[in-house]
């Protein structure tokens, strides 16, 4: 019984109240080409932040509590040490308006926005477990990273709040959210955030 009350008191690092997730594949027969599947991400936002009631949304392949894809990451000026051990970086696209749905709080910087999604230079936010393990010292904001994942050199943008990727009992896993104006994925989850219950309804429909 104590484990369960102190699980529940444990912070999750965002805000799921009147937060509704949806998972939404897109089958690579339908749509081939990277530029086909952020088309759908963009138009299916724009859809679902018109509903009533709507109050941000965004979208994320991975959401909390599912994983994540993971590997290694290059500090661009910065090797890292090859005798110490891989930290694993979940490397996962983010649409304008995902975190602040999620309310995943910010620190320092900014946080990805619409006009990062204009054909610009890749950019990300990471969180602060990313900052503290790998840049020490350092302020992250305006430096540069390379992600094996989607194969990317980034410029860090902001520095957001650490986020629970797999269960309440283990700690946050680094994570790092690139602009999804950069990804090829097929599919991922849709976050809304609302003034009530209704709105998860409408949006499910």
């Amino acid at each position: 019984m104590r484990s369960f009350v102190r699980l529940e008191r444990t912070s999750t690092g965002f805000r799921p109240g009147k937060v509704l997730t949806a998972i939404i594949p897109l089958p690579v027969t339908d749509y081939p080409l990277p530029s086909q599947r952020i088309a759908f991400e963009r138009a299916l936002l724009e859809r679902v932040r018109a509903l009533p009631g709507v109050q941000s949304a965004g979208a994320i392949d991975f959401p909390p509590f599912s994983g994540g894809a993971g590997s290694h990451i290059e500090i661009i000026g910065h090797p890292r040490d090859m005798n110490e051990p891989t930290q694993v970086v979940y490397q996962t696209p983010s649409s304008p308006g995902y975190l602040e749905t999620m309310g995943i709080p910010l620190v320092r910087g900014r946080i990805i926005n619409s006009s990062d999604d204009q054909g610009a230079l890749p950019v990300c936010d990471i969180d602060e477990t990313v900052a503290r393990k790998f840049f020490a010292n350092l302020n992250p904001v305006g430096m540069h990273v390379l992600l094996p994942i989607p194969n990317i050199t980034c410029t860090v943008v902001g520095v957001v709040g650490a986020t629970k990727s797999n269960n309440l009992s283990d700690p946050p896993t680094p994570r790092i959210y690139y602009s999804s104006n950069c990804d090829s994925d097929t599919g991922g989850a849709v976050g809304v955030s609302s003034a009530g219950n209704g709105v998860a309804r409408r949006a499910g429909r």
